[in-house]
């Protein structure tokens, strides 16, 4: 039979940590193959076409994904660290906006079309509650969060949007001061990071599936094949993933009509 096959985007790091995993699997009898691809989207491409049993990544490849099939898919997988998220609506300290009520008539800067962090998801969240892009306010689209938020700085932009992680680790890393910046509002959470599988596996493909899932939900973070892995994806430990965390996004590209792109 052939082994399970996992197809994810090439990096260097995935490289490192994934061959650890792969060891880790094959320790417990279960033989995967892991193909890195290039550039960003081949993977998710590959999956889609059904090339690959298996996709790694990120939440606005799993969007596509789940479009793309429909919603069908077995029970995926996901880190610890990577459950509920958020994005987050910061704007300078001295600004009177203190709602999202308040950007009525504003321009707020966003991040690139496709971010799910910093664009589609907070974008959704803005119209569940009551306001309509470029309507009730107006968007300004950067190539990084980080410049959208040096624009709100700047004064360019009245508020920024940002993955909660990454503003943290913003002010963490002294690029901003906590006293120069509020973060006004909070989207509800959402996952990140997952596994998705195909729905149409074969019996024993599907088994080893969920072998793939136990044995990875049972990954010890202070066992010595996966432990500097681990430490370098930021994992402590693997759990069930949760797709009805994806709504909020899922719902963006459909009200952003970004499907269409990929279809």
């Amino acid at each position: 039979m052939k082994k399970l096959s996992i197809a994810m985007d090439a990096s260097p790091a995935y490289v490192e940590i994934f061959d650890a995993y792969i060891s880790y699997l094959s320790k417990n009898g279960l033989d995967i193959e892991v193909f890195h691809y290039s550039p960003v989207g081949t993977a998710m491409k590959k999956f889609i076409d059904g090339e690959v049993d298996m996709f790694w990544g990120g939440p606005f490849q799993f969007a596509i994904i789940n479009h793309a099939l429909s919603g069908a898919q077995l029970n995926p997988l996901a880190e610890d660290t990577d459950i509920d998220c958020h994005s987050v609506f910061i704007t300078r300290a001295d600004s009177d906006i203190n709602s999202l009520e308040n950007l009525k008539g504003k321009t707020i800067s966003t991040g690139p079309k496709y971010s799910a962090e910093s664009r589609i998801i907070p974008v959704q969240y803005l119209r569940e509650h009551g306001l309509e892009i470029n309507k009730d306010y107006y968007e300004k689209n950067y190539d990084t969060q980080n410049e959208g938020i040096q624009a709100m700085m700047d004064g360019e932009v009245a508020a920024a949007t940002s993955f909660y992680r990454n503003f943290l680790n913003q002010l963490a890393s002294g690029v901003y001061m906590d006293w120069e910046v509020k973060v006004f509002a909070k989207t509800s959470p959402w996952d990140h990071c997952i596994f998705a599988a195909q729905p149409n596996l074969d019996v024993e493909k599907k088994e080893d599936y969920q072998k793939f899932v136990e044995l990875m939900k049972e990954m010890d973070k202070d066992d010595p094949m996966v432990k500097d892995a681990m430490r370098m994806e930021g994992v402590n430990k693997w759990v069930e993933g949760r797709p009805d965390k994806y709504q909020l996004l899922l719902d963006g590209c459909e009200y952003l009509d970004i499907y269409k792109d990929f279809e």
